[in-house]
């Protein structure tokens, strides 16, 4: 994913951790099963189900299946993406997930580290991070309720920002999100970071996000005017 001035703001499989991909979802623990580091279920692409192009937008609809080792379908995902025309202080992706267990309910276990929507930054001086609340930085921010939070610094002398929204609909909303930037960026909006959830079986969990990727501080960049705009 790449910022308005060409820069990646991403990290794909970093050596501190393998299994961190750049902007991604996963659970750690899905009835019992690790779906985080790839080494007990499996998350698979299964087919397209609709591709738009307009004037101002690129939108992707995609099913994919989280499976057990034996190939017994937990989950089956759904993922529309909307990527916004790009201006020239920032790019948008909407991000709205379904999440549907076909057979048996599913039970997400309760945990600091359960994750759900992740961003992982690539390296950027002077990194910091702020939410909706004016908490600063990892000692304030992480683990704490917020409608969004950023992570922010310099990329060639550029201040550049990554924010994700949490959008009210979401359950939980607002959501704690694990925020930090004293090892590295990394954000994620945790639905189950104090209480596991459940999911019947035969029913669906719909999320729904927008990640907003911007140029300058926000002194000088109204994030909150942004935020807004996705939320009315």
């Amino acid at each position: 994913v790449n910022a308005p001035n060409a820069k990646s703001v991403t990290s794909n499989t970093p050596e501190d951790n393998v299994n961190h991909h750049g902007l991604w979802f996963g659970w750690s623990n899905v009835n019992g099963i690790d779906f985080w580091t790839g080494n007990e279920g499996r998350i698979t692409h299964d087919k397209f189900q609709n591709q738009e192009i307009s004037e101002c937008s690129a939108k992707i609809i995609s099913m994919s299946n989280w499976s057990t080792a034996d190939e017994t379908v937990l989950i089956e995902q759904t993922s529309e993406i909307i990527v916004h025309e790009p201006l020239a202080d920032q790019h948008i992706i909407d991000l709205n997930f379904s999440f549907h267990p076909p057979s048996e309910d599913i039970f997400l276990a309760a945990s600091k580290s359960s994750y759900g929507l992740c961003y992982r930054s690539s390296h950027r001086e002077r990194q910091k991070l702020i939410n909706s609340n004016s908490r600063i930085g990892e000692w304030e921010a992480n683990n704490k309720p917020a409608s969004w939070c950023d992570f922010l610094g310099l990329a060639d002398n550029i201040t550049v920002g990554t924010a994700i929204f949490d959008h009210p609909s979401n359950p939980r909303y607002p959501t704690k999100f694990i925020a930090l930037d004293e090892s590295f960026g990394f954000i994620s909006p945790s639905l189950t970071m104090d209480e596991p959830y459940t999911i019947k079986a035969g029913e669906s969990l719909h999320l729904r996000y927008q990640v907003l990727i911007h140029l300058e501080d926000l002194f000088t960049f109204d994030l909150w005017k942004c935020y807004e705009e996705y939320v009315k």
